[in-house]
């Protein structure tokens, strides 16, 4: 409760009043909006205990938080269902964050005090995190589109789907990174030179069909994008 009327109200815009109740934040986030801040509420919960990977999966939550907002905005622009390209961006790399925690279970019940090597780790994780998350995603449930976009989002050229949310999380992924390799604050200036162009040919672009103009408008919608996801991750 506490995360929703702190986003909303960092949402609202200055003129508006105050929302201090559940119902005027659901009023002014709308349903859907909800629903996806108490599911990435849940996913950001803490380890009890130490947690050797602590700043490893606060970095993969800042991540999978801004994916989910540049999936939706993706979305937007070809007319697809943004909710579900929203959960798509989110959990695209959720097999990150469970292959961190058995690592770490594996680690502690070993009687000499000796860890992983770190790159071992980061490759471990970067080979089997697809699969690892479509395991998660059969098990929870979740809707097979969700589950395909954390499987095959790494390797979506290969896939015969036409499923287009896998495209859409390929290339979430792929802004995200550009978004979120950079100081906030010089993200404004290093799109001046991003062209629309240079994301209009990126291959998941072209499998979805996405144009100049659209590209253009998801470059600027980015700043916000990244706005909303920190607003999340800090509520």
């Amino acid at each position: 409760a506490v995360r929703i009327l702190r986003y909303a109200n960092a949402a609202r815009q200055v003129t508006e009043r105050e929302i201090n109740t559940l119902a005027l934040a659901l009023q002014r986030l709308g349903t859907e909006e909800v629903v996806n801040i108490v599911l990435a509420a849940s996913l950001q919960a803490r380890r009890l205990g130490r947690d050797h990977f602590a700043e490893e999966k606060r970095q993969l939550w800042s991540q999978a938080a801004t994916a989910a907002f540049i999936a939706r905005a993706l979305a937007v622009q070809l007319g697809l269902e943004r909710n579900l390209a929203f959960l798509c961006g989110l959990l695209m790399d959720f097999g990150m964050n469970i292959l961190y925690s058995v690592i770490q279970d594996i680690q502690a019940r070993q009687a000499c005090s000796e860890s992983f090597p770190l790159e071992v780790i980061q490759q471990v994780i970067q080979d089997f995190h697809p699969s690892v998350g479509r395991l998660i995603g059969e098990k929870w449930q979740l809707p097979a589109t969700v589950i395909e976009a954390m499987a095959y989002h790494h390797c979506f050229e290969q896939m015969g789907t036409d499923n287009p949310y896998i495209a859409i999380s390929a290339l979430a992924d792929y802004l995200t990174d550009f978004a979120l390799g950079m100081p906030r604050t010089v993200l404004e200036d290093a799109l001046l030179t991003f062209s629309p162009a240079q994301v209009a040919v990126h291959p998941a672009a072209q499998r979805l069909g996405l144009d100049e103009a659209a590209a253009a408008n998801v470059l600027a919608s980015l700043p916000l994008n990244v706005d909303q996801a920190h607003e999340l991750a800090a509520s």
